[in-house]
Order: C-alpha cells, then sequence, then structure tokens
C-alpha cells in the first residue's frame, strides 16, 4: 500500500517569496472556487509545511500538498472577498497579566 502511495506522490520545494495558490479545505458545493490567493511563501518549516501569508500581512501555517505554484495572468480576475483563514493571531495589544491592577492584603 505505501509503494502504490509512493508512486503517485509528487514533491514539490517552493522557494522563498514565490507565489502560491492554496487549496480550499472545506468546498461546500461544486461550483465553489477551489483554490484561493495568491499567497507568499515566508518560511519553509520542517515535514513539508509552510508558512504563507496574504496582500494584508495574515498568515497562516500549511502544508506543501495544499498549495500549487501561481502563474500571474493578465485575463484573470482577482476575487477580492475572500481573506486568508488564518489558525495564527496576531496581538496588536499587549496581553498584562491578570494580577495587574489588584491590591494584594
Amino acid at each position: 500500500m505505501k509503494t502504490a502511495y509512493d508512486k503517485k506522490v509528487k514533491f514539490v520545494n517552493f522557494e522563498i517569496d514565490q507565489m502560491v495558490m492554496k487549496l480550499v479545505e472545506h468546498a461546500t458545493d461544486k461550483f465553489q472556487v477551489v483554490w484561493e490567493g495568491p499567497y507568499r511563501i515566508l518560511k519553509r518549516l520542517n515535514l513539508g509545511a509552510y508558512l504563507i501569508t496574504d496582500s494584508e500581512e495574515n498568515r497562516d501555517i500549511v502544508n506543501g500538498d495544499s498549495l500549487k505554484k501561481y502563474h500571474h495572468s493578465t485575463h484573470m480576475v482577482p476575487e477580492v472577498s475572500s481573506q486568508l483563514r488564518s489558525k495564527l493571531h496576531r496581538f496588536k495589544n499587549t496581553v498584562r497579566p491578570i494580577w495587574e491592577g489588584c491590591s494584594v492584603v
């Protein structure tokens, strides 16, 4: 079984700053967009994972199996409404300890 799987697997290495498209994880119907992007590769992580970012600096970690190379076309119309569903959160405000502001008697 493993050898059959290994025959079909294509190993793709993406370079840092390369533009890629991301596979939509949960398509609700057959007419939904399958690929979204473009996104930029920020960093290559272990075991085929990549850190990607969109134009608004939202970040996400995805497996290389869910990415494909982005081919820029002058005839392609970008979809602006979709945003990167980030699993990483960016904190703009510093978090204060819960005991700060309390008096200890």
